[in-house]
């Protein structure tokens, strides 16, 4: 049907919860009595197993959080960090740091590396710092 919202009609709208792993990626939108609606799995770097799980035209729950927690636009694939994007892909932010680095920590002077490539060990959820 053109210019429908997407939802089922006559449905009432099932609220579900996120599990997410210790770096804050969902693993899992889950309802109220724990059943499993949609899992995702990522690699290091925040490569999705199924980006089209993102897609808001997927059949199943729309989500808009991906790897880390950042916002994921799925037509980009680029995942949004607040003050840049971040291409899993490649493992890097397509924009430079605003932050000029410091010359006591040569991994801070590449302005376009994401989380010093520790990607195991630290987030970076603003786009400027990275944190344990």
């Amino acid at each position: 049907m053109s210019g429908s919202s997407g939802a089922a009609p006559n449905t009432t709208p099932e609220t579900l919860f996120y599990l997410k792993d210790m770096l804050g990626s969902p693993l899992a939108l889950v309802n109220q009595d724990s059943e499993v609606a949609l899992r995702y799995h990522y690699d290091e770097f925040g490569i999705a197993e199924d980006p089209e799980k993102f897609d808001l035209n997927y059949p199943g729950p729309d989500n808009l959080f991906g790897y880390t927690g950042l916002g994921y636009d799925a037509s980009s694939g680029l995942s949004y960090a607040r003050a840049r994007y971040f291409d899993s892909g490649i493992g890097r932010f397509v924009s430079e740091d605003t932050y000029p680095g410091e010359l006591n920590n040569p991994q801070s002077l590449n302005l376009y590396t994401y989380v010093y490539n520790n990607p195991l060990k630290f987030v970076d959820p603003s786009g400027h710092n990275l944190v344990s």
